[in-house]
């Protein structure tokens, strides 16, 4: 009689004909993923996954740190720090101050500027060297030192204007 090779119910296994250096899937297919000794686990693609070493406790990025950004739940987002960020909350038009309360001033398209109250400030474009009228014309009546006052047209005063004679 002769001896063939035959499996404990006599059917042939075929995954015996697979040279696999590192063991077989169920379909007798090699399994490449048991060759690497992945401290951490592998990716579906077998390459080691060093994210699965890292305990964090609240995720990772894409280069396997801790987010931890992640673990605080802010209602309005974080700031870089991963604080959270109040500011995120108010529902300004037009921006937010270092206080997070609303700056409307800029809402304002100004030219010139505004003024404190957040109104366009014309005289701000006004290039004047002595300062502007209430009106924002200039006035160049300050820019002439006279002792005495100046005259309408903005010259100085002749010396009477510097004699305070009553009669």
């Amino acid at each position: 009689m002769e001896s063939h090779s035959k499996t404990a119910a006599c059917k042939c296994n075929p995954c015996n004909c697979n040279p696999c250096k590192c063991g077989t899937t169920a379909k007798c297919n090699c399994n490449n993923c048991q060759c690497n000794p992945c401290k951490c686990g592998t990716t579906a693609a077998c390459k080691c996954n060093p994210c699965g070493c890292n305990p964090c406790k609240c995720g990772t990025t894409a280069q396997c740190n801790c987010t931890n950004c992640q673990c605080n739940p802010c209602r309005c987002g974080t700031t870089a720090q991963c604080k959270c960020n109040p500011c995120g909350c108010n529902p300004c038009k037009c921006g937010t101050t270092a206080q997070c309360n609303c700056t409307n001033c800029q809402c304002n398209p100004c030219r010139c500027g505004t003024t404190a109250q957040c109104k366009c400030n014309p005289c701000g474009c006004n290039p004047c060297k002595c300062g502007t009228t209430a009106q924002c014309n200039c006035t160049n009546c300050q820019c002439n030192p006279c002792k005495c006052g100046t005259t309408d047209n903005c010259k100085c005063g002749n010396g009477c204007q510097c004699n305070p004679c009553k009669c």
